[in-house]
């Protein structure tokens, strides 16, 4: 089934110069020696990885995951992610109990990153994405990239990155149309989770290192956890987000960051900053 997949070019603003004054929660595993990372949220039940373990922590709890490999996305009871198998990479769902492996037709690797209700989308052979309902595999590919990477939904609509004469954007994808999302000032954007109309993920700037953002929709706002020296955002469920942040001694943590209520609010410092940078005269 081929779609219709238009490029529309994202409006680009100043990002955010007013801090969102959230909360921020470092995750590492009990017990961990190595790195914790974060990558799916439904609530407050978070997947993720340590050590070489797979984890679900529900806030209070955490559970070691008798699964095959790596844990991407969280909805409801139901876990995705991919394992290596002995020939191909293959994706999983496990449902509390049990797990299932998953192959897109004629794929030789396959890869589960989100998971929305009975929708799934993730990426098969390096470089095609789908989305899967339980029945039907969808190719939402645009053939005109070399590379595209769907990693989160939300109703309709699915974001992701794509690869284009060497540079990487993100993109929003509503079963229609394609819209570029690239954050201003970046040489590189990846959009990994998305909510509503909130979508987060990472970009690089000159000095390649990663930050994280929160794009609502027309305000790009930059969050990185304080003290890190990297911060990636992989995904988002009502106003908390997770992700994992590199130290200055290059260990990855966990984290959820708890967007502050109303988010609204706080973000109009931006539309106030922009406005006084535009009336700002130029000087010789």
């Amino acid at each position: 089934m081929k779609n219709h997949i238009s490029i529309c070019a994202a409006i680009v603003i100043l990002f955010s110069s007013y801090a969102l004054a959230g909360t921020w929660k470092t995750l590492d595993a009990p017990g961990a020696v190595s790195d914790t990372q974060a990558f799916g949220v439904d609530g407050s039940s978070v997947v993720g990885s340590y050590d070489g373990y797979y984890f679900l922590y529900d806030g209070t709890n955490w559970t070691t995951l008798d699964i095959p490999g790596i844990p991407r996305g969280i909805s409801g009871n139901n876990i995705v992610g991919y394992y290596h198998g002995s020939r191909q990479i293959l994706g999983f769902i496990y449902d509390g109990t049990n797990w299932t492996s998953l192959s897109a037709p004629g794929a030789r690797d396959t890869r589960l990153n989100g998971i929305s209700g009975n929708k799934i989308v993730g990426t098969y052979d390096s470089y095609h994405s789908f989305v899967y309902d339980g029945a039907t595999w969808t190719d939402i590919n645009p053939s005109m990239f070399y590379y595209n990477s769907t990693q989160g939904i939300s109703g309709n609509n699915i974001v992701g990155f794509y690869v284009e004469h060497e540079t990487t954007r993100g993109f929003i994808y509503d079963g229609s149309i394609l819209t570029a999302l690239n954050a201003p000032g970046a040489i590189s954007t990846y959009a990994y989770g998305i909510d509503g109309s909130n979508i987060v993920g990472c970009y690089t700037e000159e000095n390649s290192l990663q930050n994280g953002f929160l794009y609502d929709g027309s305000t790009w706002t930059s969050l990185n956890f304080p003290g890190a020296k990297e911060t990636m955002m992989y995904g988002i469920s009502g106003d908390n987000i997770v992700g994992s942040y590199k130290d200055y001694s290059n260990k990855y943590h966990g984290f959820i960051y708890t967007i502050p209520e109303p988010a609204s609010a706080l973000l109009v410092g931006a539309g106030f900053l922009f406005a006084r940078l535009r009336r700002v005269p130029k000087t010789a």
